[in-house]
Protein backbone atom coordinates (compact mmCIF):
# COMPACT_ATOMS: atom_id res chain seq x y z
CA UNK A 1 0.00 0.00 0.00
CA UNK A 2 1.28 3.10 -1.01
CA UNK A 3 1.67 6.28 1.25
CA UNK A 4 -1.49 7.93 0.27
CA UNK A 5 -3.50 5.00 -0.74
CA UNK A 6 -6.87 4.33 0.83
CA UNK A 7 -7.14 0.70 2.86
CA UNK A 8 -10.35 0.08 0.70
CA UNK A 9 -8.09 -0.53 -1.89
CA UNK A 10 -7.18 -3.80 -0.74
CA UNK A 11 -10.87 -4.42 -1.80
CA UNK A 12 -9.62 -4.00 -5.39
CA UNK A 13 -9.35 -6.60 -7.56
CA UNK A 14 -9.04 -7.49 -11.39
CA UNK A 15 -12.48 -8.43 -12.53
CA UNK A 16 -11.56 -11.25 -14.88
CA UNK A 17 -9.23 -12.85 -12.26
CA UNK A 18 -12.08 -12.75 -9.53
CA UNK A 19 -14.34 -14.13 -12.52
CA UNK A 20 -11.81 -16.85 -13.34
CA UNK A 21 -10.71 -18.01 -9.69
CA UNK A 22 -14.32 -18.34 -8.73
CA UNK A 23 -15.72 -20.24 -11.60
CA UNK A 24 -12.39 -22.62 -11.39
CA UNK A 25 -13.81 -23.35 -8.14
CA UNK A 26 -16.97 -23.99 -8.41
CA UNK A 27 -16.75 -26.29 -12.04
CA UNK A 28 -13.96 -28.11 -10.71
CA UNK A 29 -15.49 -30.72 -9.32
CA UNK A 30 -18.17 -31.19 -11.76
CA UNK A 31 -17.13 -30.99 -14.98
CA UNK A 32 -13.54 -30.44 -17.22
CA UNK A 33 -13.26 -28.98 -20.79
CA UNK A 34 -11.68 -30.37 -23.51
CA UNK A 35 -9.39 -28.06 -24.99
CA UNK A 36 -9.42 -27.93 -28.57
CA UNK A 37 -13.32 -29.08 -29.35
CA UNK A 38 -14.47 -27.26 -26.21
CA UNK A 39 -16.37 -30.54 -25.33
CA UNK A 40 -17.90 -31.03 -21.72
CA UNK A 41 -16.75 -33.90 -19.79
CA UNK A 42 -18.78 -34.46 -16.91
CA UNK A 43 -16.83 -35.96 -13.87
CA UNK A 44 -18.88 -38.61 -11.80
CA UNK A 45 -19.87 -36.11 -9.13
CA UNK A 46 -22.34 -33.94 -12.34
CA UNK A 47 -23.71 -37.46 -11.78
CA UNK A 48 -24.71 -36.57 -8.34
CA UNK A 49 -26.63 -32.84 -9.09
CA UNK A 50 -30.39 -32.43 -9.68
CA UNK A 51 -31.35 -31.06 -12.94
CA UNK A 52 -31.21 -27.73 -11.76
CA UNK A 53 -27.63 -27.77 -10.51
CA UNK A 54 -26.37 -29.31 -13.72
CA UNK A 55 -28.09 -26.61 -15.72
CA UNK A 56 -26.43 -24.03 -13.35
CA UNK A 57 -22.93 -26.11 -13.84
CA UNK A 58 -23.45 -25.90 -17.64
CA UNK A 59 -24.67 -22.02 -17.74
CA UNK A 60 -21.16 -21.28 -15.72
CA UNK A 61 -19.66 -24.05 -17.80
CA UNK A 62 -20.40 -21.91 -20.76
CA UNK A 63 -18.64 -18.66 -18.76
CA UNK A 64 -15.35 -20.34 -18.92
CA UNK A 65 -15.30 -21.58 -22.17
CA UNK A 66 -15.93 -17.54 -23.45
CA UNK A 67 -13.10 -16.90 -21.44
CA UNK A 68 -10.91 -19.38 -22.38
CA UNK A 69 -11.87 -18.38 -25.84
CA UNK A 70 -13.17 -21.64 -26.84
CA UNK A 71 -16.30 -20.31 -27.80
CA UNK A 72 -18.10 -16.70 -28.70
CA UNK A 73 -21.56 -17.04 -27.11
CA UNK A 74 -22.18 -17.00 -23.38
CA UNK A 75 -25.75 -17.92 -24.34
CA UNK A 76 -27.21 -21.34 -23.95
CA UNK A 77 -30.45 -22.66 -25.74
CA UNK A 78 -33.14 -25.19 -24.35
CA UNK A 79 -32.39 -27.10 -27.34
CA UNK A 80 -28.48 -27.13 -26.45
CA UNK A 81 -29.24 -28.23 -22.97
CA UNK A 82 -31.50 -31.02 -23.83
CA UNK A 83 -28.54 -32.31 -26.39
CA UNK A 84 -26.02 -31.98 -23.26
CA UNK A 85 -27.92 -33.53 -20.48
CA UNK A 86 -30.36 -36.06 -22.61
CA UNK A 87 -33.47 -34.56 -21.01
CA UNK A 88 -36.57 -33.53 -22.89
CA UNK A 89 -37.84 -30.07 -23.22
CA UNK A 90 -40.60 -31.01 -21.04
CA UNK A 91 -38.46 -31.43 -17.86
CA UNK A 92 -35.60 -28.29 -18.87
CA UNK A 93 -38.27 -25.52 -18.80
CA UNK A 94 -39.72 -25.62 -15.87
CA UNK A 95 -36.14 -26.22 -14.39
CA UNK A 96 -35.22 -22.78 -16.42
CA UNK A 97 -38.10 -21.12 -15.30
CA UNK A 98 -37.82 -21.36 -11.85
CA UNK A 99 -34.29 -20.66 -11.60
CA UNK A 100 -35.13 -17.37 -13.38
CA UNK A 101 -37.82 -17.59 -10.94
CA UNK A 102 -34.99 -17.40 -8.12
CA UNK A 103 -32.72 -14.65 -9.58
CA UNK A 104 -30.61 -17.26 -10.62
CA UNK A 105 -30.15 -17.52 -14.32
CA UNK A 106 -31.05 -14.87 -16.68
CA UNK A 107 -32.87 -15.07 -21.02
CA UNK A 108 -31.55 -13.41 -23.68
CA UNK A 109 -32.47 -13.15 -27.33
CA UNK A 110 -30.18 -15.77 -28.01
CA UNK A 111 -30.39 -17.91 -24.73
CA UNK A 112 -30.06 -18.21 -21.09
CA UNK A 113 -26.97 -17.54 -19.07
CA UNK A 114 -25.56 -16.12 -15.34
CA UNK A 115 -24.65 -13.16 -15.46
CA UNK A 116 -21.34 -12.16 -13.78
CA UNK A 117 -22.72 -10.33 -10.17
CA UNK A 118 -24.84 -13.77 -9.74
CA UNK A 119 -22.17 -16.35 -9.89
CA UNK A 120 -21.66 -15.76 -6.35
CA UNK A 121 -25.85 -16.29 -5.57
CA UNK A 122 -25.14 -19.45 -8.27
CA UNK A 123 -21.92 -21.49 -6.30
CA UNK A 124 -24.33 -20.83 -2.84
CA UNK A 125 -27.01 -22.49 -4.81
CA UNK A 126 -25.02 -25.41 -5.64
CA UNK A 127 -24.06 -25.77 -2.46
CA UNK A 128 -27.07 -25.22 -0.31
CA UNK A 129 -28.51 -27.67 -3.00
CA UNK A 130 -25.36 -30.75 -2.20
CA UNK A 131 -26.03 -30.36 1.67
CA UNK A 132 -29.38 -31.57 0.94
Amino acid sequence: MTVNSSPLEELLVSKSELDENLLKDILKPFIKIENETGEYIFTPKFSDLTLRQKIIVILLGQKAKVRLNLTQKEKVRPKDLEYLLGEKGNSIRPALKELRRKGLISYGKDGYFIHNALIYKAKNYLLASEKK
